[in-house]
């Protein structure tokens, strides 16, 4: 006889579900904390649900997850079911009422999240369909900023400037302008920041810093994204500077046209001096909530030291807002991670998590069968605190070094903390990179 298994339709009109009210005036939903709340089982046959193959991959903005569509709402977490632990951490479940447009499957920039409000992106070209850039460019330094230097002339053609190369790299006090350029025919300077990801304020910082080091008179990001925050900046920063400097923001794309077999560059204009397109901005985003903004601020002098080291040149979250991830090289599904928990542990970590699980394992247990020469290699301290999981009833695997340590600790430890990480995060990469190399090859 099979077990009872709770009605789905049941457990959801149960549920104490409560209104993000964060978010009240931009993406209005609803959310139930899964532990605290009391509901497990709600959380259980949702996943179940998703095993089966019932849900729906969507995307919000630059994000990919799985929704389940169930009567007037659709439902989702942010973390996988196959990565949710009860055991070990909390949930949040979230629902949100249907648009019953495109909006239910893909928001894109422009987009509104408004209860009947009509999408504000204009479709797109018929046929064309949008890739993630990392399919033409892995790396932004090593891949990205190479290929913009050799193809100047396709970004100076959507912004209406002749572009020539002056340096790569170019040093601007203990910084690096990632290209200097010149406008052909007035020998005006032209800095040009990279970002493979959304824009973010240490890059726009970055962007002032280098245009002010090298006079340049022309000063042109170039994102993925363009958050409404930053793009309201460059046009402001147009409007006080009339005609001193010039601020564009310029999108990068990969796109896939109709009749052709492979990926190509598209390069959009954002802002520009006069003008902004809105439509292809993303909308102004909601303050942070407070434990995430401490965690925010936790992590950006992190990141900003590993993209100034080539260590890294973007960050994703890990499992959720306490943690960051950095793909490797290697494989997208391989790379390093550090996380700080709200309790007590912060660790450094080689996560592994390949689009083939019999992959994943065998890397691990290969890695596993030399622990005993990785962590005499790896200076991590007296007594370092290995934990080598493989993890058999989820999809990845990790090996991390762990020390005491909270987000609420004092502004001392939490720099002592962040130290640490940066200390052990180059030490992890230079052993474990040529093992995972070597296995992949193999």
């Amino acid at each position: 006889m099979q077990p009872h298994t709770p009605d789905i339709m049941a457990l959801i009109a149960k549920a104490p579900w409560r209104e993000a009210v964060t978010y009240r005036d931009t993406w209005p939903h609803e959310y139930v904390v899964v532990k605290r709340d009391g509901q497990r089982d709600l959380l259980a046959a949702f996943c179940t649900r998703i095993a089966r193959g019932e849900g729906v991959e969507c995307r919000f903005f630059g994000q990919r997850r799985m929704y389940l569509f169930l009567g007037e709402h659709k439902y989702w977490t942010m973390t996988e079911c196959s990565d949710i632990d009860l055991d070990t951490d909390d949930y949040v479940l979230n629902r949100a009422v249907l648009y019953r447009d495109r909006r239910d499957f893909v928001v894109e920039s422009g987009d509104t999240g408004m209860s009947g409000g009509e999408p504000a992106m204009t479709e797109p070209e018929e046929g064309i369909d949008q890739l993630d850039v990392r399919t033409l460019w892995q790396h932004e330094a090593l891949d990205f900023t190479p290929w913009l230097a050799r193809n100047l002339h396709l970004l100076g053609k959507e912004l209406g400037i002749r572009l020539e190369l002056v340096q790569r790299e170019k040093p601007v006090g203990p910084l690096y302008l990632d290209i200097l350029a010149r406008e052909v025919g007035t020998d005006v300077l032209v800095a040009i920041e990279n970002q493979l990801e959304w824009t973010d304020i240490s890059h726009l910082g970055q962007l002032l810093t280098y245009a002010t080091g090298c006079d340049a008179q022309i000063a042109i990001w170039v994102a993925t994204e363009f958050r409404y925050e930053y793009a309201n900046a460059l046009h402001r920063l147009n409007e006080w500077t009339g005609k001193s400097i010039r601020f564009y923001g310029v999108k990068v794309e990969a796109v896939k046209r109709p009749g052709r077999s492979r990926p190509e560059p598209r390069f959009r204009k954002v802002v520009y001096p006069g003008g902004w397109d809105k439509d292809i901005t993303l909308p102004p985003e909601p303050p942070m909530p407070a434990p995430v903004r401490k965690h925010h601020e936790f992590f950006q002098p992190l990141i900003a030291e590993l993209n100034r080291s080539g260590l890294a040149d973007t960050a994703v979250y890990h499992f959720d807002h306490t943690g960051r991830f950095f793909a490797s090289r290697l494989n997208r599904g391989v790379g390093y991670a550090v996380t700080l928990e709200r309790k007590n542990g912060a660790w450094v970590t080689l996560h592994i998590r390949t689009e083939d699980n019999k992959l994943t394992k065998q890397i691990f247990d290969e890695l596993q069968a030399d622990r005993e020469a990785i962590e005499a290699r790896i200076d991590a301290g007296p007594s370092p605190d290995w934990h080598w999981l493989r993890h058999d009833r989820y999809t990845y695997s990790s090996i991390s070094i762990r020390r005491d340590g909270s987000i609420d600790d004092p502004p001392e430890q939490l720099e002592e903390i962040r130290a640490w990480m940066l200390d052990l995060l180059p030490k992890l990469k230079e052993v474990f990179d040529p093992h995972v190399a070597k296995i992949l090859s193999g």
